[in-house]
C-alpha cells in the first residue's frame, strides 16, 4: 500500500474516532446534537460518510489535489492506479473516472481546475432536477430503478446530436452545456461521469466501432446507449467485450492524443501511457502497440527522428510478423538518409506472409519507397523498376506516378517523363511540385511555351513561389519578352533580394 493511501486510511480512523467520542458524549449528556448532527456523526462513524459537501479545501489539502497529482501522475506511473483508487475513496468513482481523463486533456493545472468546473457544471445541474428526491433515492434500493429511469429522460433531454467532427474535451463540456452538436467519445465520458456521480455501478462493453454501458440495478443487468435515442433497455442492440477502466483510459489517450493539434501535450500523454504498459509488462496487447505507433509518427512530425526510430523499433520487436512496424521503421530509416538500412527492412516486409488484399496496399507502398531511394541513390534503372513494380499493384498511385516521370527526367527520357507526369495529375491537380517539374522538364526539353503555361498554374497554387517567378522571369527573357521578363523576376526579388545578387 503506497503512503498515499495510508494517509488517507490514518484521516479515516482519525474521523472514526472523533465521531464515537462526540456521539458517546451526547449518550452521557455531556453535548448536545440535533437529529441531523447525530445522523451525520453515524454514517462517519461507520464509515459510511468521509467528507462533507463544504470540505473541498480539507479533501484538497489531504490529497494534495490536483497539484500534487498533475506533473508526478506523468512520471511514476507505478502510483497511478494508488492515485485513482484513493481519488475514489475520498471523492467517489465519478472523480476516480473523470480526473485522468481531464488531466490527459489538460497542458497545464490551471486548465485542470477549469475542465473540473465545467464537468461539475453539468452534474449540478442535472442533480437539480433531481433535488426533492435526490437523497431518498440514493439511500433506498427499491427506488434505484426509477431513479435511472427519471435519470435517462432528464440526459435525453440534454444530450445534443452526435456529429462525426473531433472535439477538445473543453470545447465538448461547453457543447454539451449549450446542447450543441457533439462527438460520441466526449458524450461517453459526461454520461459516464454522471452515473457514476449518482452512484451506479458500471461496466464498458466495447464494440467494433464503439462503447456502451452495462449498469447493474436491482441484481439485474441494464444496457445505456450512447449511440442511439432510448438509451436503456434490458437487451443490448448487440453485444460487446467488457473492458477495464484501464483499457478504456488506454483507448481514449490514443483516441484523443491522435486527434489533437497540442504536438507536445500528445507525446507526453503517449509517453505516460508507455511507461504504463511496460511498467505492467503488458507488451503484447494491441493498445500498447497502437501507442507505440502513435508516439513514433507524432516524433517523425517533430523531426525528431532518433525517437521515432526508438518507438518503431520496439514495434518491430514485439509484432514481428506485423508490416506496420516495418513499415514505419523503413520510413523513418530512409528520412535519416539511412538508405541501405532501410532497403534491408523494406526487403523483410516483401518477405511476410500476407492477406492478398494487404499485399497490394503495402507491397505497393514498399515498392515505391524503394524506388524513391534508389531515385536518391542515382541508381535510376532500379528506380524504375520499383515504380513500376509500385504501379502494377496500384494503377492509380499518384506518388508512384510523379517519381516514375522523375525518374525518366533524370534519365533525359523526357517523353516517358512526359507520360508519368501527366497520368499524376488525372490524379492530383492540385500538387505545386507536380507543376514545378513539368516548368522543369519542358524548359530542359526546349518547349518553353509549356514550361510557362506550368509554372503560371504552380503560382497560382503557390503565388510567393520565387523559384517560379524567377524561373518564368528567364523564360520570357530567352523568348525576348523584356516587360515580362522584368514583372517576374522584380517580383521574385522582392519575396527573395538574394536573387538578385
Amino acid at each position: 500500500m503506497s503512503d498515499f493511501i495510508l494517509i488517507l486510511e490514518k484521516e479515516l480512523e482519525k474521523r472514526k474516532k472523533e465521531a464515537n467520542d462526540l456521539l458517546t458524549k451526547e449518550k452521557e449528556g455531556l453535548i448536545l446534537l440535533n437529529e441531523n448532527e447525530k445522523e451525520n456523526l453515524k454514517k462517519i462513524a461507520t464509515g459510511e460518510k468521509f467528507f462533507g459537501e463544504n470540505e473541498k479545501e480539507k479533501i484538497e489539502e489531504i490529497l494534495n489535489l490536483p497539484s500534487f497529482s498533475y506533473e508526478k501522475f506523468f512520471s511514476e506511473p507505478e502510483f497511478f492506479l494508488d492515485r485513482i483508487s484513493a481519488v475514489e475513496k475520498v471523492m467517489g468513482q465519478a472523480t476516480g473516472f473523470i480526473y485522468p481523463l481531464i488531466l490527459v486533456t489538460a497542458n497545464n493545472l490551471h486548465k485542470v481546475l477549469e475542465l473540473s468546473s465545467e464537468i461539475n457544471k453539468i452534474y449540478f445541474l442535472i442533480k437539480e432536477k433531481f433535488e426533492q428526491e435526490f437523497i431518498k433515492v440514493n439511500s433506498d434500493k427499491k427506488y434505484r430503478l426509477n431513479f435511472l429511469t427519471g435519470l435517462r429522460d432528464i440526459l435525453l433531454s440534454l444530450r445534443p446530436k452526435i456529429t462525426e467532427k473531433f472535439f477538445d474535451f473543453e470545447e465538448a463540456l461547453i457543447a454539451y452545456q449549450k446542447k450543441k452538436e457533439i462527438d460520441f467519445f466526449s458524450l461517453l465520458i459526461i454520461e459516464t461521469f454522471i452515473l457514476k456521480k449518482f452512484n451506479f455501478l458500471l461496466k464498458f462493453l466495447k464494440r467494433e466501432k464503439d462503447i456502451f454501458l452495462e449498469i447493474e440495478v436491482n441484481k439485474k443487468s441494464l444496457y445505456w446507449e450512447i449511440a442511439y435515442p432510448s438509451a436503456l433497455s434490458y437487451v443490448p442492440i448487440d453485444f460487446g467485450l467488457a473492458i477495464s477502466f484501464f483499457e478504456f483510459f488506454s483507448w481514449y489517450v490514443n483516441y484523443y492524443s491522435s486527434k489533437i493539434k497540442d504536438l507536445n501535450l500528445a507525446i507526453r500523454n503517449f509517453e505516460f501511457l508507455k511507461k504504463i504498459f511496460e511498467y505492467f509488462k503488458m507488451f503484447k496487447v494491441n493498445d500498447y502497440f497502437l501507442t507505440l505507433k502513435n508516439l513514433s509518427l507524432l516524433y517523425l512530425i517533430k523531426e525528431d527522428l532518433i525517437n521515432a526510430k526508438k518507438n518503431a523499433e520496439i514495434m518491430c520487436k514485439i509484432n514481428p510478423v506485423s508490416y506496420e512496424g516495418y513499415l514505419l521503421l523503413g520510413n523513418i530509416l530512409a528520412k535519416k538518409e539511412e538508405y541501405e538500412e532501410a532497403l534491408k527492412i523494406y526487403e523483410k516486409i516483401v518477405n511476410l506472409d500476407l492477406e492478398e488484399k494487404e499485399k497490394q496496399l503495402v507491397f505497393s507502398q514498399v515498392y515505391c519507397n524503394q524506388g524513391y531511394i534508389y531515385l536518391n541513390l542515382n541508381k535510376l534503372k532500379e528506380a524504375i523498376e520499383g515504380f513500376q513494380k509500385a504501379l502494377e499493384l496500384n494503377p492509380h498511385y499518384f506518388e508512384a506516378y510523379f517519381n516514375l516521370g522523375n525518374a525518366y527526367f533524370q534519365s533525359k527520357k523526357f517523353d516517358l517523363a512526359e507520360k508519368s507526369y501527366q497520368k499524376a495529375l488525372k490524379l492530383n491537380k492540385k500538387f505545386p511540385l507536380l507543376y514545378f517539374q513539368l516548368g522543369r522538364l519542358y524548359t530542359e526539353w526546349n518547349k518553353k511555351e509549356k514550361a510557362i503555361e506550368n509554372y503560371k498554374k504552380l503560382i497560382a497554387l503557390q503565388p510567393d513561389n520565387y523559384i517560379a517567378l524567377y524561373n518564368l522571369g528567364l523564360l520570357y527573357r530567352d523568348l525576348g519578352k523584356k516587360k515580362e521578363a522584368a514583372e517576374y523576376l522584380e517580383k521574385a526579388i522582392r519575396l527573395n533580394p538574394n536573387l538578385g545578387k
